[in-house]
């Protein structure tokens, strides 16, 4: 054999143990590509792959699984099924294109854990979770070009709205129930475009009585353009304008940052809104003079899901008041118990000056069907992943605000870090929805 062939046959036989796996993973090329297109094939949106140093980052968007911890866990599998088991891989969930956080460990681990073979103690070891950096140190922004790009695709739903009160005299229970079809897009990075009106089955709380009612059976509910996003600094904006439930109309911001790994939040925000009633034949209206201004902070626990928040502010009633909410976190559901205490005596009528000035209640976020909805398309039905409540025990005016549906928690997709952390388990969720055939 000549001596060329020789050294040739040689080096390779030498070569190949260094060639596996690291280095034949980067003889296979960029895996970008691979992985774009197996995301794409599960529906997920706003894709971006950035390979640096070992070390994949895969930028991506959700709006397929109801539960973002099942999202997650299909994400890592999907992903770290076309990497190097020996390289890493970094996960960063976005709503709408702006990122949220960022969660690594190397693919091994990774797989290792979601597939059965490890516990949620060995791989939270391995598992870094930074809300405002990527592993390298770098921003969580994606400066390339998005593949799947959300824009302009519109969900179509029915949500369900239901409200009770309880102890009039004249009428022990009142109750409203309604179906709100609603249309949302997101124009642009941040943007959310949302339509929705209320269809009106019962109404105890119309102005005229539900036997003989005076408003239309249609009313328009929640048409607002909201927008949120990183500040400098890490501060994180949720805005808002339109019209709102409770026949209001106006502007509401809330601006908020997590220290101390993510336990604690310090937060506030405020309203400006108007009067905005639609009768059958008029519409009643007010001018844009009714605010409130809050500052809150909320601690999330680690090993339990337990969230505790403050607020103290000046309410849409004109009142200073505190209030404490207590929230306990079970996966996808939520209950929680509030209280609210007035800074003044709120009057009931105009020869009592005296009335409540404190109120309790009782919020529940309960997941609705279907765990998983069809792929993204131009346009495409879904339900809506959950049903949210608040129930007062009173309807005296007391810590009054706009309702804000998308605030800070809705924009951060409650992916705060202590909660990533308690829940490792639910990541596994998603495997089901992964199929063998998208292993390598």
């Amino acid at each position: 054999m000549p001596q060329t062939k020789l050294q040739v046959v040689v080096f390779a036989l030498l070569g190949l143990p260094l060639l596996a796996p690291g280095a034949a993973a980067q003889a296979q090329g960029d895996p970008g590509p691979a992985v774009v297109a197996a995301m794409t094939g599960q529906g997920f949106e706003n894709l971006g792959v950035e390979t640096d140093g070992g070390v994949t980052t895969v930028w991506f968007e959700n709006r397929v699984y109801r539960y973002d911890m099942t999202a997650i866990g299909a994400a890592a599998l999907v992903a770290g099924r076309k990497l190097d088991p020996a390289s890493v891989l970094e996960l960063v969930p976005e709503n709408r294109g702006v990122p949220l956080i960022a969660l690594s460990a190397p693919v091994r681990q990774w797989l290792d854990f979601l597939e059965g073979r490890t516990d949620a103690g060995t791989f939270r070891e391995e598992l870094a979770v930074d809300q405002g950096h990527r592993r390298n140190g770098r921003p969580l922004v994606f400066r390339g070009r998005m593949e799947n790009a959300s824009r302009y695709r519109i969900d179509l739903a029915v949500r369900p709205l239901f409200d009770f009160q309880l102890g009039k005299a004249d009428d022990p229970f009142e109750y409203t129930l309604s179906a709100a079809p609603e249309a949302t897009m997101s124009p642009f990075p941040g943007g959310l475009l949302t339509l929705q009106a209320a269809i009106r089955f019962h109404n105890d709380f119309d102005p005229c009585g539900s036997e003989d009612p005076c408003g239309p059976a249609v009313v328009p509910v929640r048409n607002t353009l909201s927008w949120g996003g990183w500040l400098p600094r890490r501060w994180l904006l949720a805005a808002s304008a339109g019209t709102f439930p409770g026949d209001r109309y106006g502007l509401a911001a809330q601006l908020g940052k997590l220290f101390w790994d993510g336990r604690l939040e310090l937060w506030g925000g405020g309203d400006l809104s108007g009067k905005l009633l639609f009768l059958d034949n008029v519409v009643e209206y007010s001018n844009l003079k009714q605010w409130s201004a809050f500052a809150a902070a909320t601690h999330r626990l680690r090993g339990i899901d337990l969230e505790t928040t403050v607020t103290v502010g000046r309410f849409r009633e004109g009142r200073g008041a505190v209030r404490v909410d207590l929230a306990r976190r079970l996966h996808e559901f939520e209950v929680g118990f509030f209280f609210i205490q007035s800074f003044q005596k709120v009057p009931v009528s105009q020869d009592d000056n005296i009335g409540d000035d404190n109120i309790g209640g009782v919020t529940l976020r309960v997941p609705l069907p279907l765990r998983k909805v069809g792929k993204p398309a131009a346009v495409r039905p879904v339900t809506v992943p959950a049903f949210p409540f608040s129930y007062r025990e009173s309807v005296e005016p007391i810590g009054i605000q706009i309702p804000q549906f998308d605030n800070l928690d809705r924009l951060r997709k409650r992916l705060y870090p202590t909660f990533i952390l308690n829940n490792l388990e639910d990541l596994r969720r998603g495997r089901p929805y992964v199929g063998e055939e998208d292993r390598p």
